[in-house]
């Protein structure tokens, strides 16, 4: 889908614009978590929002969901996506989930026809390049750094993260995603400076920033 804005007249034209998507949910059947060997039929994954927080659901254990957040590392230099579990379409205590990353290259390659995303590496616990599991009530983030970007993604037509969220535990796990681009990292002992102008409404009132920390330094003690 494309969208093009068209400023009529001569004046200067300020606007906002965003695209809310809910969540699909899928045939289990299509998106297990599937064992080697297993029959897997692809469907064209859900869009990660680097804008918004976007909401999802998986209903059982290794149900997944795939989604799909494209990046320039060149520009972006890292990526990172968080997984925040909280309870949206259901009561009571929230089930658990995981993510799972691959780098997928040449998304933008038309010579692949429109049916692309059938020939991508989905990933699963057997074949992954990253992986965040840290328990019940925890977000789970994923940094791809612009080595691994570079590594994957040097000289392609397009770039992309494809993202699967897997239950883990037998009842629903409600969560919400969002990707980061490295313009929004933080790095140590470097200062950042933000003047703001633009104005807030109550869903808008929030920058986000990412950085990472080791384990190291989370046993010594963190201050923020």
């Amino acid at each position: 889908m494309a969208i093009s804005v068209r400023c009529l007249g001569i004046k200067q034209c300020a606007y906002q614009l965003k695209i809310d998507r809910d969540d699909i949910n899928w045939d289990a059947k299509q998106y297990s978590n599937r064992a080697e060997g297993q029959a897997f039929t692809p469907y064209p994954p859900g869009t990660i929002l680097a804008s918004d927080y976007i909401n999802g659901r998986v209903s059982a254990k290794n149900e997944v969901k795939y989604y799909y957040f494209p990046v320039d590392y060149k520009r972006m230099r890292d990526a990172a996506i968080l997984l925040h579990k909280t309870q949206i379409f259901g009561s009571g205590e929230n089930g658990d989930s995981k993510l799972l990353v691959n780098i997928i290259s040449g998304v933008e390659d038309s010579t692949t026809g429109s049916d692309q995303y059938q020939s991508w590496d989905y990933p699963s616990d057997l074949f992954r390049q990253a992986e965040s599991s840290s328990g019940p009530g925890k977000a789970e983030i994923v940094e791809v750094c612009q080595e691994k970007l570079a590594e994957k993604c040097e000289g392609a037509q397009g770039c992309a993260l494809l993202v699967g969220v897997v239950g883990k535990s037998d009842t629903l796990a409600s969560y919400r995603l969002k990707g980061f681009y490295g313009s929004n990292k933080l790095y140590l002992d470097t200062p950042r400076r933000v003047n703001s102008t633009r104005e807030r409404t109550e869903r808008n009132q929030f920058d986000y920033y990412w950085f990472v920390i080791s384990e190291s330094a989370v046993a010594e003690g963190a201050d923020f």
